[in-house]
């Protein structure tokens, strides 16, 4: 995984991460082209025109069915002895090599620093910064497009430069979310899910002290889904990530990682191939990427490539001492 330290103004960031990354953005230029074409017949061209209305919040994924199809488990856990909270990223295996670990450090002192995994060109994705906020996302292949709220990925970036979960929460409600998706944010306080559509946000708080989310709703939005589960296996998963969450807390006495605990809960393979460690196989080129879990207390992470049982690299993410 390409990973590149960023510094300065949010233009010399962002110059930065593209001169460092030009090569892997072309690719994803050439994949999200084609995936555009395949999804919803849109060419890049028209893309890229359909986008300016997005202006001055651009973001380009929205025109594909609101959100991309990439499959994720999310989960938090809060006890009087830690918060911790991550997830697994399952996407296009192409997409794997085309991955960028960055690390953000403002010019503006009273902004955090960011460490976050993403792909190359993307604004954000799921990382931690220097205050302990942590943001993970879950796609919902929905339909519907607000022109009048932040693209997905910005709002994410929002909410890496807040400075509490509530400051991060306050951001993005004020602003909305222009398509489906799901947005955990976390901090040592606790994870909160903002579930967004087109059409409102709604948010979604812990149960005894655990959260977790997958690729469909989980509650009623203000208009009828296009479907109720959009792939056969989020269901499972989500069931699957509260069940084993409860499972450690019934044993919470004995639990004295809580990083531990979120690791092995996204490291399971019930509902092989298509479980929450996900593996490309029976035709299917998704697979999990990466899975990264925080610890919000320590204000830290662990991201994992690819699937967490077998990682092909760790990284230890701690923005505050960059």
């Amino acid at each position: 995984m390409l990973e590149i330290t960023c510094r300065g103004t949010p233009y010399e960031i962002g110059l930065h991460h593209g001169y460092n990354a030009k090569d892997l953005i072309r690719e994803n230029v050439t994949f999200y082209s084609q995936f555009f074409q395949d999804w919803s017949k849109v060419t890049w061209v028209e893309a890229t025109t359909t986008a300016q209305a997005f202006l001055p919040y651009l973001k380009r994924s929205e025109i594909a069915m609101g959100m991309l199809t990439d499959g994720c488990t999310t989960v938090a856990w809060k006890t009087d002895m830690f918060c911790v909270a991550g997830q697994n990223w399952d996407w296009d295996i192409a997409q794997k090599s085309r991955l960028v670990l960055q690390h953000i450090i403002p010019v503006d002192g009273t902004k955090p620093r960011i460490s976050q995994a993403t792909e190359a060109g993307l604004l954000s994705k799921s990382g931690i910064n220097s205050k302990g906020v942590a943001v993970f996302l879950n796609a919902i292949p929905q339909r519907g497009i607000s022109l009048q709220a932040l693209p997905i990925h910005i709002a994410l970036r929002e909410a890496l430069e807040a400075v509490t979960r509530e400051d991060a929460i306050s951001r993005i409600t004020e602003l909305g979310i222009a398509t489906a998706g799901n947005i955990l944010v976390a901090d040592e306080t606790g994870g909160t899910c903002l579930e967004s559509s087109h059409a409102d946000l709604i948010r979604l708080e812990m149960t005894a002290g655990q959260i977790a989310h997958t690729n469909h709703f989980v509650v009623r939005h203000s208009f009828t889904p296009s479907e109720k589960f959009p792939w056969p296996d989020t269901k499972p998963r989500l069931d699957r990530a509260a069940h084993l969450l409860e499972a450690y807390r019934s044993e919470l006495t004995a639990v004295t990682d809580g990083m531990k605990c979120i690791e092995h809960v996204l490291e399971d393979e019930d509902g092989f191939p298509a479980a929450i460690n996900r593996c490309n196989a029976d035709g299917s080129n998704s697979a999990t990427l990466f899975s990264i879990v925080s610890n919000l207390s320590r204000k830290s992470a662990r991201l994992r490539l690819g699937r967490p049982s077998a990682p092909e690299g760790i990284w230890d993410l701690n923005p505050a001492e960059l």
